[in-house]
């Protein structure tokens, strides 16, 4: 049997419109046929109600759905599925015309409990062997009320064509449970950090192939060149020109935000970031997980008398990088200068235009780059990760900061530069309350009073306004709070745009005392940030571009919280794939290598459509060890593994579409704000 049904659009990403279908799956296996309406809608949308029988697929890897598409129009499917109001889980899916295909959303979990010794050895991890993915909003699988989906078509469909889903079902079996890690081979990790307990397309046999890799890719990429469409720059050397600064600079053409490079040709910024590093994983308490490797060691010293003084370290007192490990061998003594060469190339071959923040380059590098500077954050209170822009020591380990990299102030190659990162500007510790609770030494509290003195006269004339009894300036705290009026709530409020923009206005001034010619990309807004508008409108104010992490499956709907026209630039993005020996899969995840890939691409092509948004950096260049970086964390999301081979699916897909970016930002007209 079947339910044929036309569906209605709606405005934002699944939150579900008070008419759209929602289908009681108890016991229905039919299929749902979305077929045209008169309307011709562009964006439809449904859902499958577990409520009264939730679905259990506790014991599986994926939730599959069976998909034909039997139309003309590709289909960008977001998913959304829950066990609660605060517990949910999303995928995307990529549906080409006329395919039929199975199509898997990765499951999610909360850390397992059990294993108790183990959890020394994997403090933070985030995937486990066997297909345990864990996410901390992850609902529980044994209990999915609802299943949203939310149709985003390229063109209507027409009278005869349609598009059939299945009733969702668990699909591949987890094998994690409770003796996983007793049962498993010691050591984990074999002699090039790659996973011995299992087997995937790319895995190394041999520690000889490296170096027959790293010949054959010297060979390929050394003194490449981008292509003959792009400038020197990796710009739109067919664009209109506009004035040649030398510097990049930015300009909103037809309605459109873009960088415009040094020598004047439009400029869109295809970025990776931490380009040619690897993380290290900590060895120390868990030498069980690894191998010896008595030899590599011992002759690491050696190794650096024939490097330059910049070579990273391959080990450490508590750590090991394999992924530099495994360039020593793939190109000798000298590696991190071929490396460096190696990799440029391969950006150049890509079409990937920019060196993202953290960035490995080569000096004087003739390929567009950034700067990310990290300034001390002295912390509000309980909320560390925050700047005190009235501190003396904020000022000064910023100015200093600055000057570190004063010599790149007149290299024309250079983007732009961020100042910090993911900025804890929301937290769940109230911004209110932490001032309220400051010592009236700390500099954060002394403007707070003296914020309150400049709007009333006396404390007598705030009491009168917030409905309080305090005895001075100096004890405005947080006991009586809760009784105070909503003039107290809008005075907090205002202390804190006066932060925000004390803060942008002081790092933008002394970031153009030392780079008058460059770009102020930001600080990186990233979570709840990203809707707040006042962030948004302080940003907008102070930076040249205003810059987002935005790790969500796509960017149609984002939009700049300001009154204030700003480019905008996605400091970070990616899609993890729990794969290829790495446990865990990213931020958002993706169920396959070639899903990777096309996730990728809708993404840039939705960035690239935006009006505002002039660039988008992945996160990361290379794969996260298996046993966790240096806080546990220990994603499959990298443009190559940890043996520097990289993955063919994800390289095509930058491959085409940077090759058709820019043809399609200036012409192609399809971009739609709901």
């Amino acid at each position: 049997m079947h339910k044929t049904i036309s569906l209605v659009g709606v405005l934002l990403f699944l939150k579900i419109n008070a008419t759209a279908q929602v289908f009681n799956s108890c016991n229905d296996d039919d299929d749902i046929i979305v077929n045209s309406d008169s309307t011709s809608k562009l964006i439809h949308q449904f859902s499958w109600d577990f409520e009264n029988c939730p679905l259990d697929v506790s014991s599986h890897r994926f939730i599959g759905f069976d998909i034909k598409n039997n139309s003309n129009s590709k289909a960008v499917i977001d998913l959304q599925y829950e066990s609660g109001p605060n517990f949910k889980n999303a995928a995307r899916f990529v549906v080409d015309p006329n395919q039929s295909q199975t199509f898997k959303m990765m499951i999610v979990r909360q850390k397992p409990n059990d294993e108790t010794s183990w959890k020394l050895y994997f403090d933070g991890i985030r995937g486990y062997p066997g297909g345990y993915v864990t996410h901390w909003l992850a609902p529980d699988p044994s209990k999915i009320k609802k299943i949203s989906l939310k149709i985003n078509l390229s063109t209507p469909l027409s009278a005869a064509e349609y598009i059939t889903f299945n009733t969702p079902y668990g699909l591949d079996l987890m094998t994690y449970d409770a003796t996983t890690f007793s049962k498993e081979t010691y050591p984990i990790l074999d002699l090039m950090g790659q996973y011995v307990g299992d087997k995937w397309t790319g895995k190394l046999d041999h520690i000889r192939d490296l170096e027959l890799l790293g010949n054959q890719d010297y060979e390929i990429y050394n003194a490449q060149s981008f292509q003959n469409q792009f400038s020197k720059y990796g710009g739109w050397l067919h664009s209109e020109k506009h004035d040649a600064k030398g510097y990049f600079y930015t300009k909103k053409i037809n309605d459109r935000w873009w960088f415009i490079d040094p020598e004047g040709f439009l400029f869109w910024s295809l970025g990776i970031n931490g380009v040619g590093n690897g993380s290290a994983t900590k060895i120390s308490g868990r030498p069980v997980l690894f191998p010896a490797l008595i030899l590599e060691r011992s002759e690491e010293k050696k190794w650096n008398q024939y490097s330059s003084l910049d070579t990273p370290s391959i080990f450490g007192s508590d750590r090991i990088n394999f992924y530099y490990l495994n360039l020593k061998r793939k190109y000798g003594n000298n590696w991190l200068l071929k490396h460096q060469k190696v990799t440029q190339g391969r950006l150049k071959k890509w079409g990937v235009n920019t060196y993202g923040a953290w960035s490995n380059m080569p000096q004087n590098s003739d390929h567009p780059y950034t700067i990310i500077i990290h300034t001390k954050l002295q912390g509000i209170g309980a909320i560390e990760k925050l700047p005190d822009p009235f501190s003396y020591e904020f000022m000064l380990d910023l100015k200093e900061s600055l000057q570190q990299h004063a010599s790149k102030s007149k290299d024309p190659w250079l983007l732009g530069v961020f100042i910090n990162n993911e900025i804890h500007w929301q937290h769940k510790k109230s911004f209110s309350k932490q001032i309220l609770s400051l010592k009236n030494t700390v500099p954060a509290r002394r403007a707070f009073e003296k914020f309150l003195k400049e709007k009333y006269s006396s404390i007598h004339h705030l009491n009168s306004n917030w409905g309080s009894e305090f005895k001075s300036f100096r004890k405005v705290n947080t006991i009586v709070n809760n009784k105070h009026s909503k003039i107290f709530k809008a005075d907090m409020q205002a202390f804190f745009t006066h932060f925000v923009d004390s803060y942008y206005s002081l790092v933008r001034k002394e970031f153009k005392r030392v780079f008058p010619n460059h770009l102020y990309l930001g600080s990186r807004l990233h979570g709840k940030s990203k809707y707040n508008s006042i962030l948004h409108e302080k940003a907008a104010k102070y930076c040249d571009v205003v810059s987002f992490n935005i790790y969500d499956y796509g960017v149609r709907n984002f939009k700049l919280l300001s009154e204030i026209d700003k480019p905008i630039l996605i400091g970070e993005f990616h899609f993890g794939t729990a794969s290829h020996g790495v446990w865990g899969s990213g931020l958002r995840n993706a169920s396959s290598i070639e899903d990777q890939a096309d996730l990728y691409k809708q993404y840039i092509e939705e960035a690239s459509l935006h009006p505002n948004i002039v660039g988008a950096h992945w996160f990361q260049w290379s794969d996260q060890p298996t046993t966790g970086r240096f806080d546990g964390e220990n994603f499959r999301i990298g443009i190559v593994n940890i043996t520097d081979q990289p993955y063919p699916n994800l390289v095509q897909a930058m491959q085409e579409i940077s090759t058709g970016l820019y043809l399609n930002r200036t012409y192609k007209n399809e971009y739609h704000s709901k």
